[in-house]
């Protein structure tokens, strides 16, 4: 499944969140190589190695794209706009509540 959306996924701007996919994709390569160790497929060397080198590049290509966008500081999202100083308006928020007209009530 996950691999049909490759071209998708390529698609996308990186960011830090491209880690989630390293996860499930390193137990999916410990369950294959728990396989190859119990059955003994022919060319099981030759499948643990794709395995294998297949998650190291999925790492690897996500460290690496980590690194770059850490160093044109893209990796982490823009600070959030400035809290207002004292004295000035406050920022609007949602308007009184049911609650609120309850307590105020007593």
């Amino acid at each position: 499944m996950q691999l049909r959306l490759l071209p998708l996924y390529r698609q996308l701007a990186f960011a830090p969140s491209f880690w989630s996919f390293t996860f499930p994709w390193s137990a999916v390569v410990t369950d294959a190589l728990r396989w190859i160790g119990l059955e003994r497929p022919a060319a099981a060397a030759i499948l643990a190695g794709v395995a294998l080198g297949g998650l190291s590049a999925l790492v690897g290509g996500i460290a690496l794209r980590s690194l770059i966008a850490l160093r044109r500081g893209t990796f982490l999202p823009a600070r959030p706009a400035t809290i207002p100083a004292a004295g000035r308006a406050p920022i609007p928020g949602p308007g009184p509540t049911v609650l609120d007209a309850q307590l105020k009530g007593r």
